[in-house]
């Protein structure tokens, strides 16, 4: 997991998610506001991907077998 986030990290002109190290809760992850846009952005693509691929999703599977 943390080899994609900093894959992520480096794709972007600045990072999508901080890393914490160590504490007392053993560290973790947080996303920054350019994370929190990206991810906004992306789910919006997800819905919209869905909607207008419906019909052609329909289309295929209704080849597959029952």
């Amino acid at each position: 997991a943390w080899e994609l986030v900093d894959v992520m990290n480096s794709s972007f002109n600045k990072p999508l998610v901080v890393k914490t190290t160590g504490g007392s809760h053993g560290g973790g992850a947080e996303l920054t506001p350019l994370g929190q846009d990206v991810l906004k952005h992306y789910l919006d693509l997800i819905k919209i991907t869905e909607k207008q691929g419906k019909e052609a999703f329909q289309n295929i599977t209704r080849h597959l077998k029952k």
